[in-house]
């Protein structure tokens, strides 16, 4: 019998470990199966320690019960493992706690996960799970919390009981949160953050009793809070909130929510008043308010919160003084209440012990910094910003005693004085920003004792002296000095030796010192051994002298560099290298010559190009539009010459980010360029571009705060920061030929068009009244004909528009638009328009309008005579044409030849006047001789050539001496060509020269000394001419385009004027100031006052009319035999002053550097 107990006894302990066995054997398969489903295991956890030698339990990352050897944990948490779940887990049938978050597995859960009966945790975050959220979820039992954030978990949530804890952040849920989440009835923490949930918050959440901790933030929900919240969450401890879409009143009792200790409502749209009622939450630690809707002032009773330590109320339209009881809460580490309307004095520190940061930017707080900043009282203090106030005073002698301190931030108040020498002691100082205030006196050397700072903003200041070695300062990141009066560090080589210093920061990435005249040195060589990280260097308005050093494009991670309006010299450096990071270049308003360098096509990521103002010589850089980011090239001002050739890149189309496009005052020739104007995407819609960028400062250029100066409305403005929408095409003051392509029309998103002062011919385009958002449009001096198109007055923003000195004819549009608000120096120089704002009436016939009989007479008989063979076939033919014209060229065109031909001319004109219709007017051209030759202009009384322009069409050779034969020369212009040699001698004759340009040419030798004696103005430079100037350099100049003028003689000048944009003018064209006080006809005078000066040397802007009224005597304080006419003055496309002085009995005498008198 008792043989037979045992044998069962042994039976059955024999079958238990069996099924114990098998039951291990299946975990451990369930287990090698999910690791034959890992796909990567890069620190070989499983693959090296999941053996099947050894058991299961002893594996990392398993745990096993004591009692029966089953897997009941799997923490596989962190390990950066990638595959799927494998489906055998299901097995694991005694499994509790299973995390496998912050990983990367993928797919779905699988369905036989829902055999873990006994799964109270479980943990999927961090992993890139998708699909629906399982059903299944729901027939876990034992589930107390469900762990499934930062997934792509789909669909809405279902139902799930027994739940204690359950996050599910950052997914892609869609619609609502369920009803039936309410059900959960033993629910403590409830987290679905950033998961794209709409709708309200069901009521039936705010219902469970147990609830203790509640995040919903970064969602898009609305509605409003109960009121009556607290009364069904006595438990709550924790509510997020914060960036939703929620509005209306805290609720008053939220006193009732006694346990509550963090309460983060910030950035919704809460209203109202922050009720005082909330300085009963004797608990609260986090109250977190900011960016909402409030108004009122922060409640006293704030200060009851003793247990308070973070407290942020900003961007919340507040008012009123800070409460002096808030500085009382002795626990509080962070106050931010920035972005208000706060006002009054900062209460005083009474006992802030733990305080970290202080945050009061951007309010109107007034009165000095206290006294006790950093007293015991403040002494763990950080971070102090204080920018943005109506502070005044000093910086605290005892700054210094704030020993903790790492970031002052003091920028945009009323601060004065000297930086405090102490400021060196603050050991743990890493950022310094006390810009935009009044601070003055020298930048303490102690500075640099400070070792840990990493930005240093001293900008906007009236700082002087010299600018400290900063060779100490290693960590140094940002050095912002600029708009200050600093000078640079004396020394023999005159070099600006701290840029030598900041060598030694290896961290440095933003360096600007740009807008300190008094700088006055030479950039240091030892630039190419600034950090490598330096990403940004501005230097511009510094005085900076010499050349730039050709180290400087090996500078490969500088995206920023502006070195404008210096003096610097030399050539641009050309080595700028393969994949170069460079995205602004502004070199403008400086003396750079020579060419344009290609390698800056090696900088891809290029969006500005600035290299206007200097004396580049080349032709238009076709490489440019080769750059895709390109939004701004501005080359105005130069010497670039020739056509604008086509595109030669068969890879992309030019140009397809441009929005600023400035070409102006240079010599290009030839037709507009039609093939860029047709790829110019980002002027034809600029929005559709940047449709998308919701944030405001992404509508502004990328990371370039550039300064640019462009011509906009006649007036040269100067451009801080640019938007993305800001178009422009300028090509004004070039030699551009042909009609106005019509594919300008499909630019509609253009704001400014000038196209003044070329040559371009045929109409103005109707097209260009499809560019709705055209506010300035300039096409004055050129040869354009036709009437004014209907078209442009569909332009409702247009405000400015300049179409004078063209040959237009017909009625001037009219419309109850902006057309009616354009006076008549918008028109004036087309003597074929009528209408108003004229005073020329369209029905009235205008028999003068083709020709009007001048003062002198010459040119009118000879351009009607030419005219008129031309057209109507009169004359004696090609004959007598040919007879004509050769003597004319032996022999000056001879006083009886003139009147002879006068003569006829008027006979065949009396018959044929009245049928001229003035819109057929052509446009003026002289005499068939010598006189009509490009560039050659001849007096009217002799018909000698008084004048030789050839300036900018980039001849080569010498100057023959021969020219000194034309001794009644008194205007030579050759300048911007490739002239070589010397200025001969046989030039001395030139006895009437009054004007001689020999500037940018290849001259060499001596300043002629025969010059001095014979011309009163001479401008050979910026030739490589030696010898003694002809001016001391002690009298006073004029500037004028890079030239120097000899000071007038103001005792023989009714005044001086100055015109900043001088357009060629016609023969016979004379000059006045704007404004008259009525349309002026042939014959008519003007009243003496019109031309009396407010001040002297008053400036106006001028404009030509066709032809010269009739002077008073009294308006110019001459003799009337002096003041009946001004002589013709040929004027070029550069800027200058125009001085009139009294020459003879035979009118006033322009003098300028492109200008002369003929008579």
């Amino acid at each position: 019998m008792g043989n037979f107990i045992f044998s069962f006894l042994f039976s059955i302990l024999f079958l238990n470990s069996f099924t114990l066995s098998l039951d291990s054997i299946t975990d451990k398969n369930a287990l090698i199966s999910f690791k034959n489903s890992i796909t990567s295991d890069p620190y070989a956890i499983l693959s090296t320690n999941w053996s099947q030698n050894t058991s299961a339990c002893n594996w990392i990352g398993v745990s096993c019960g004591l009692k029966h050897g089953r897997v009941t944990a799997l923490n596989l948490s962190g390990y950066d493992l990638a595959g799927t779940v494998s489906p055998h887990l299901g097995n694991l049938s005694f499994l509790k706690y299973m995390d496998i978050s912050s990983n990367s597995f993928t797919g779905i859960l699988p369905f036989e996960l829902s055999k873990l009966r006994r799964l109270k945790v479980m943990n999927l975050g961090v992993n890139s799970f998708t699909g629906e959220i399982p059903t299944w979820l729901g027939s876990l039992p034992q589930l107390e919390k469900l762990y499934m954030y930062n997934n792509t978990f789909l669909g809405e949530i279902g139902s799930l009981s027994m739940l204690r804890e359950l996050l599910l952040g950052a997914n892609d849920f869609t619609g609502i949160i369920p009803e039936e989440l309410g059900n959960l009835s033993q629910l403590e923490v409830l987290s679905i953050p950033s998961s794209s949930l709409t709708g309200n918050i069901p009521s039936s959440v705010f219902k469970i009793s147990s609830l203790k901790c509640m995040k919903l933030f970064n969602n898009s929900l609305s509605g409003n809070i109960p009121s009556d919240i607290c009364d069904n969450l006595p438990n709550i401890q924790v509510l997020h909130f914060w960036n939703n879409l929620l509005f209306g009143e805290i609720p008053s009792n939220i006193w009732k929510c006694t346990q509550l200790q963090r309460l983060a409502l910030a950035l919704n749209h809460f209203s109202g008043k922050i009720s005082s009622e909330i300085g009963n939450l004797s608990m609260l630690k986090m109250l977190w308010l900011g960016s909402n809707d409030f108004r009122g002032m922060i409640p006293e009773e704030i200060g009851n919160l003793s247990r308070l330590e973070k407290l942020s109320i900003s961007a919340s339209s507040l008012t009123g003084n800070i409460p002096s009881s808030l500085f009382n809460i002795s626990s509080l580490k962070i106050i931010n209440l920035s972005n208000n309307g706060l006002s009054g004095n900062i209460p005083t520190f009474h006992s802030l012990p733990n305080l970290e940061e202080l945050h009061l930017s951007r309010n109107n707080l007034q009165g000095w910094l206290p006294s006790d900043l950093c007293s015991s009282n403040i002494s763990n203090i950080k971070t102090l910003e204080l920018y943005g106030n109506q502070l005044e005073g000093h910086i605290p002698q005892n700054i210094w005693k704030c020993t903790h301190l790492e970031t002052l931030l003091l920028v945009d108040n009323n601060l004065n004085g000297n930086i405090p020498f102490e400021i060196g002691n603050m050991s743990m100082l890493r950022e310094l920003y006390l810009g935009e205030n009044d601070f003055q006196g020298e930048i303490p050397t102690s500075i640099t004792n400070a070792s840990q700072l990493t930005a240093i903003y001293l900008s906007s200041n009236s700082f002087t002296g010299p600018v400290p070695n900063f060779a100490n300062l290693r960590q140094l990141q940002v050095l912002s000095l600029s708009e200050n009066n600093l000078t640079g560090v004396d020394s023999p080589n005159q070099e600006l030796g701290f840029l030598s210093s900041l060598t030694n920061c290896p961290n440095l990435f933003w360096l600007d010192i740009s807008n300190n005249p008094m700088m006055n040195g030479i950039l240091p060589a030892s630039i190419r051994n600034l950090s490598t990280s330096l990403s940004s260097f501005r230097a511009s308005n510094c005085s900076i002298r010499g050349i730039i050093p050709p180290e400087t494009g090996n500078l490969r991670h500088l995206e920023v560099l502006d070195l404008s309006k210096n003096h610097l010299t030399g050539f641009i450096p050309t080595t700028f290298p393969m994949g170069c990071s460079l995205e602004s270049l502004d070199l403008n308003s400086n003396k750079l010559a020579g060419s344009f360098p290609q390698s800056l096509s090696n900088c891809p990521n290029l969006q500005v190009l600035d290299i206007g103002n200097n004396r580049i010589q080349d032709t238009f850089p076709v490489w440019t539009g080769n750059l895709i980011d390109l939004c701004v090239l501005i080359l105005r001002s130069n010497n670039f010459s020739g056509t604008i050739p086509s595109h030669t890149s068969n890879a992309t189309l030019p140009f397809p980010m441009l929005q600023v496009f400035d070409i102006s005052h240079n010599a290009f020739i030839g037709n507009l360029p039609h093939e860029y104007l047709m790829n110019f995407k980002a002027m034809m819609d600029a929005w559709e571009i940047h449709r998308g960028e919701r944030d405001l400062s992404r509508l502004y250029i990328d990371s370039l705060t550039i300064t640019m100066t462009l011509t906009v409305k006649g007036i040269d403005r100067e451009y801080k920061r640019i938007l993305k929408t800001l178009t422009t095409i300028d090509m004004s003051s070039n030699r551009f030929s042909g009609s106005i392509p019509n594919i300008i029309g499909n630019l509609s998103s253009l704001i400014y068009l000038n196209l003044s002062h070329n040559c371009l011919t045929g109409g103005i385009p109707a097209s260009l009244g499809n560019v709705p958002q055209l506010e300035s449009l300039d096409l004055s001096s050129n040869r354009l004909e036709g009437e004014i198109p209907t078209e442009l007055t569909k332009l409702k923003f247009l405000s400015a528009i300049n179409l004078s000195m063209n040959h237009l004819s017909g009625m001037i549009p009219q419309s109850s638009g902006q057309f009616p608000t354009f006076d008549n120096t918008s028109y004036v120089g087309n003597s074929g328009l009528c209408g108003f704002p004229l005073s020329q009436k369209c029905e009235e016939s205008s028999p003068t309008g083709m020709l009007q009989e001048d003062d002198d007479g010459d040119y009118g008989i000879l351009e009607g005579f030419c005219w008129q063979a031309v057209v109507s076939g009169y004359g004696c033919g090609f004959v007598i044409g040919l007879i004509v014209g050769c003597v004319i060229l032996g022999y000056g065109r001879p006083k009886w030849l003139v009147e002879w031909i006068y003569r006829f001319y008027r006979i065949k004109m009396r018959s044929r006047r009245g049928n001229v219709e003035p819109q057929r007017r052509r446009r003026r051209t002289r005499r068939q001789e010598v006189c009509n030759w490009v560039g050659v202009s001849c007096g009217l009384k002799h018909g000698r050539v008084t004048a030789l322009n050839l300036s900018g069409y980039d001849l080569a050779g010498t100057v023959d001496p021969r020219l000194g034969n034309l001794t009644f020369l008194r205007c030579l212009d050759i300048s911007s060509n490739s002239f070589t040699g010397i200025l001969p001698f046989e030039l001395s004759k030139l006895r009437r020269l009054k004007v001689m340009n020999a500037g940018v040419n290849s001259f060499t030798g001596e300043i002629p000394t025969w010059a001095a004696a014979t011309l009163p103005l001479l401008r050979p430079e910026p030739d490589p001419l030696d010898g003694t100037p002809l001016y001391a350099a002690t009298q006073p100049q004029f500037q004028f385009s890079g030239y120097q003028l000899p000071p007038p003689n103001t005792d023989q000048l009714p005044y001086p004027y100055t015109h900043q944009q001088p357009p060629r003018s016609k023969a016979n064209s004379c000059w006045y100031p704007p404004n008259p006080p009525q349309q002026l006809q042939q014959g008519q005078s003007l009243p003496p006052s019109c031309w009396e000066p407010p001040y002297q040397h008053q400036q106006f802007s001028w404009s030509a009319y066709e032809q010269p009224p009739t002077w008073k005597p009294s308006c110019w304080g001459l003799p009337a035999s002096r003041a009946t006419r001004i002589a013709e003055c040929l004027i070029g496309d550069e800027t200058g002053t125009i001085l009139f002085t009294a020459s003879n009995d035979q009118g006033l005498v322009c003098d300028n550097a492109l200008a002369c008198a003929l008579n």
